[in-house]
């Protein structure tokens, strides 16, 4: 089976089921989703893109952003979603590094598109989402004035199907390419995680232009109904009680908060009931997070998942595991096992190797390796050079740090570049950061080092604080000597109102605390 294969399949088996809902209030079945997708992959035949050129899109998340993706690939052309809250200069970069011959617009972005059109180095086609873009192509046009026929282009499974970039939050983006291969098991990892069924009704909560895009095909391809939005805690609510959600995607506690914000001032009751499964993550999430987020929804079946755009998703913590560690008569064990990324799903082999390449026993700190078939055809786009540092004797060298438990439990311990090198000891601060959002006052936090003369550099944390609690900086280093070496604790800690997030992806931005705080 093939990526492209998901729509003409699922119109065959549930035609007249919703595929698609989004928050405008277009309903689209599995057949009208088909036909939708072949008449605008005609079009875009039409205009001259052929297999391997590359389509950009920027868009809300909507019904016509899903289409134009699969139209693309229905055809081998690789499409790119692209982040519309970056500045001009970076969409322009991605335009031009990804070689766009054609971009679909919303007519929303058109006018921050327009500014910097004339940078655009490979662009023939211009494609209006909505109406008054002012643009010679319409989405609906173009999908009204071609023949709905599969069309037929020959297509490998190790074929280069999407192209995803990073978020750039080290440098600028760096586009990955995935098969068609890579993406259907990264689809059966996601069904081991949620368990979706044709009858449930799932909410897409992350942007289509990150992993919001992967959520959504994974939900179609077990023929599920996918339910996009623009996230707010409003619009939230509303569509989880409107379409009588079965599952939610992505509950990250930055998403939670705002949910909560939004009720704490709303005088409507809202209905959640109907909420059965729920992914969490892949932000770190302390089991009393975890704990809240269960109540909340009414005690659904939790996952969590580590996720990374050049394996798109290697390992999961399942129910079972979970709802043992949040059970009153978990054991000390079962209650740590909260904070694992799980174990390698379908068949994702990961390890723990050391600066030599060599595995790690339990316990140790190392840097996490991953194979399968989420990576086996994933390499970076127009860089051949990195590709050989990141894809090694079919293994992909993550830079992220991490440790197995003696059961064989993956536990997340930082990037290799984000390490603190304190004294003669070096501190990953994703360790530090499990510790401190373990207090009960702590919301959100982020460690980092800090150029000091007796230290090398200093063990520092920003926090904030969850609503109506209250904590001095003593205390938080109480709570921390509790569970760390001394070398480990924060020698600084900051108490901030909110902490600097990216507006799509929601990472918490390091650089921009540190330029708040004065550390440059």
């Amino acid at each position: 089976m093939l990526l492209r294969d998901i729509p003409k399949i699922n119109a065959r088996l549930f035609t007249d089921r919703v595929a698609l809902i989004d928050e405008i209030g277009n309903e689209l079945t599995w057949n009208q989703f088909n036909t939708r997708v072949n008449s605008l992959s005609n079009a875009l035949l039409g205009l001259g893109l052929r297999k391997g050129d590359r389509l950009a899109i920027i868009c809300d998340n909507r019904h016509e952003f899903v289409e134009a993706f699969f139209a693309a690939i229905k055809i081998g052309v690789i499409p790119t979603a692209i982040n519309y809250r970056f500045p001009f200069e970076h969409i322009a970069f991605l335009v031009n590094d990804c070689g766009a011959k054609t971009i679909f617009v919303e007519n929303k972005y058109v006018q921050n598109v327009n500014y910097i059109r004339t940078k655009f180095k490979t662009i023939e086609n211009f494609i209006g989402i909505d109406t008054d873009h002012g643009y010679s192509h319409c989405f609906e046009t173009l999908i009204a004035g071609n023949k709905s026929n599969e069309p037929e282009v020959e297509i490998a499974e190790e074929d280069p199907s999407v192209l995803i970039y990073t978020s750039g939050t080290t440098g600028l983006p760096k586009g990955v390419l995935h098969s068609s291969r890579n993406m259907i098991h990264a689809c059966l990892a996601e069904l081991t995680l949620y368990h979706f069924y044709p009858d449930d009704r799932v909410i897409i909560t992350p942007p289509l232009y990150v992993a919001g895009i992967i959520l959504t095909i994974a939900t179609l391809f077990s023929g599920a109904t996918a339910i996009i939005f623009n996230f707010k805690g409003q619009n939230f609510m509303e569509m989880v009680e409107k379409h009588k959600a079965t599952v939610v995607t992505s509950m990250i506690p930055t998403r939670f908060h705002i949910i909560r914000e939004f009720l704490a001032t709303s005088k409507k009751k809202y209905d959640v009931s109907t909420v059965r499964k729920m992914g969490v993550g892949p932000q770190y999430v302390s089991p009393e997070q975890l704990r809240e987020m269960w109540e909340f929804f009414g005690r659904p079946e939790l996952n969590k998942a580590y996720l990374g755009t050049e394996f798109i998703i290697a390992s999961g913590l399942l129910w079972h595991d979970i709802v043992s560690g949040l059970c009153e008569k978990a054991t000390e064990k079962e209650k740590k096992r909260l904070t694992s990324a799980g174990k390698g799903l379908v068949d994702n082999g990961i390890r723990i190797v050391d600066d030599n390449g060599q595995d790690l026993p339990p316990g140790k700190v190392g840097e996490i390796l991953v194979s399968g078939s989420t990576t086996k055809d994933a390499r970076y786009w127009n860089r051949p050079d990195l590709t050989q540092q990141k894809w090694r004797g079919g293994w992909c060298y993550t830079s992220d740090l991490g440790f197995f438990d003696e059961n064989g439990y993956l536990y997340f311990a930082g990037r290799k570049d984000d390490l603190i090198r304190s004294g003669a000891f070096w501190v990953a601060p994703a360790h530090v950061e499990s510790v401190l959002v373990g207090h009960p006052s702590v919301n959100e936090c982020a460690v980092f080092g800090v150029p000091d003369k007796k230290w090398m550099e200093a063990v520092t944390a920003a926090i904030s604080l969850r609503e109506g609690r209250d904590v001095t900086e003593d205390e938080i280093k109480e709570h921390c000597r509790k569970y760390l070496a001394g070398y480990q604790v924060p020698k600084k800690i900051h108490i901030m109102e909110e902490l600097p997030k990216d507006p799509g992806t929601r990472k918490i931005l390091v650089r921009e605390i540190k330029k708040l705080l004065g550390y440059g």
